[in-house]
């Protein structure tokens, strides 16, 4: 989450606390019990705590504007307070939009929306889709439209239906695909299918070396998760 907004948001909290007012910490305390209590969260669990804190954070800076005793200053206050966040946010995300980090990603799922469209429509073939769950929920729920192929992000031996298979081949393959049965045979049984394949392209991300992940706003780069393999096979039996 950004540090900025995390700096206001306890700088908030802080002065309702010194105030008194309760009602913005009735919104935030049981969900942060709630989140204790189940324990495990990510950080886009934490999304329904968003408007409460730009809340206080408004408040915070409303109330201190109110507070300049100089009339004109303190009408034009709130909105340079706002403008210059607004223009920060603005500048540190552009910085992180023209890195174009999600190309690679982009590359990945438009190979395989089309080598599958061109699979079913053009040759008929139906194909079961071995890969982890980051590449399969598009072709699964955006571009299947008529949800005829198999996709698996695990791999048991005597459960692939179809005679065509297409392997999405990142970091750890093997072992992430069976990691539900990693018995000796059934882990020879999905090398050699691999073995057996050919390589359709290999795709790979973006080279990132020459920016400073430990410096913001890069670090929400470095923070990125669920973190995807950074160089992918994309493979098949056929």
């Amino acid at each position: 989450m950004d540090p900025v907004l995390i700096v206001l948001t306890f700088t908030g909290l802080i002065y309702a606390a010194i105030k008194r007012d309760s009602i913005i910490f009735l919104w935030i305390v049981p969900f942060m019990i709630f989140v204790f209590l189940v324990g495990y969260v990510s950080y886009w669990h934490l999304i329904p705590l968003l408007p409460a804190f730009c809340i206080v954070t408004a408040k915070l800076i409303a109330d201190l504007s109110s507070k300049i005793t100089n009339k004109n200053i303190q009408k034009i206050a709130p909105y340079a307070i706002v403008s210059g966040i607004g223009l920060f946010g603005l500048l540190t995300t552009t910085m992180l939009i023209t890195m174009n980090v999600a190309s690679f990603h982009y590359e990945v799922e438009a190979f395989l929306a089309q080598h599958i469209k061109d699979m079913n429509y053009m040759t008929g073939n139906k194909i079961t889709m071995l890969a982890s769950n980051y590449w399969l929920w598009l072709p699964i729920y955006i571009f299947d439209e008529d949800h005829g192929n198999d996709y698996k992000n695990f791999y048991v031996k005597g459960q692939i239906i179809t005679n065509k298979i297409l392997f999405v081949a990142g970091e750890n393959f093997i072992k992430d695909m069976v990691r539900d049965n990693r018995s000796r045979e059934n882990i020879q049984e999905l090398r050699m299918l691999y073995n057996k394949s050919k390589i359709l392209t290999t795709i790979e991300e973006k080279d990132l070396s020459n920016i400073y992940p430990d410096r913001y706003p890069y670090t929400a780069v470095r923070d990125i998760d669920p973190k995807s393999s950074k160089r992918v096979e994309i493979r098949a039996n056929y």
